[in-house]
């Protein structure tokens, strides 16, 4: 198993995404990865990804309309929060 610092998978739970208009079903996850590296990618001709990797402040600072990405994103705020004011002898939330 990953050690849970470097690498992993919260689940988060599962949300609708808007109430009363649709009965979308969100299931949200947050990854969390470990050291990695960057390395070329070949897509197709049609195929167009764009990404990038920003700090956690950027992204905590960005206006997000999003509900889905928002819960994501409070979840890690939250994770991070306890993660720095917890005793690690103690259980937590993410334990």
């Amino acid at each position: 198993m990953p050690d849970r610092d470097t690498m992993g998978v919260d689940f988060v739970g599962d949300f609708y995404s808007s109430e009363g208009m649709t009965d979308e079903l969100a299931h949200i996850m947050v990854l969390h990865l470990g050291p990695f590296r960057r390395e070329q990618r070949h897509f197709d001709a049609d195929e167009h990804v764009e990404s990038a990797w920003i700090p956690w402040s950027d992204l905590a600072a960005t206006r997000i309309t999003s509900s889905n990405s928002m819960i994501a994103i409070q979840h890690e705020a939250l994770r991070r929060l306890i993660a720095r004011n917890s005793d690690k002898d103690k259980p937590s939330l993410f334990s």
